[in-house]
């Protein structure tokens, strides 16, 4: 009988312990929303960013288009 307890101590004590540590759910963490406008100003900051290493490396303005082309495509295939 000691044992029977001792283990349902113990299973609870883990489960316990185990929820405890585990991440909150996605609704119980706010994330700050951005508007619109922010969007696009992250986005274009990104682009050029993006268009600023492209540069650096050393490629033409029609192979900066073909890697901004195959990122695109890979961003939709990505997202299906």
């Amino acid at each position: 009988m000691k044992k029977i307890i001792a283990v349902l101590l113990f299973t609870g004590l883990f489960a316990t312990v185990t929820n405890a540590q585990t991440a909150a759910p996605a609704s119980a963490v706010a994330k700050p929303e951005m508007s619109k406008e922010e969007k696009a100003k992250q986005k274009i900051k990104q682009e050029e960013e993006m268009a600023a290493a492209l540069k650096e490396v050393g490629l033409s303005e029609d192979q900066i288009q073909q890697v901004k082309l195959v990122n695109k495509k890979q961003v939709k295939k990505a997202l299906k």
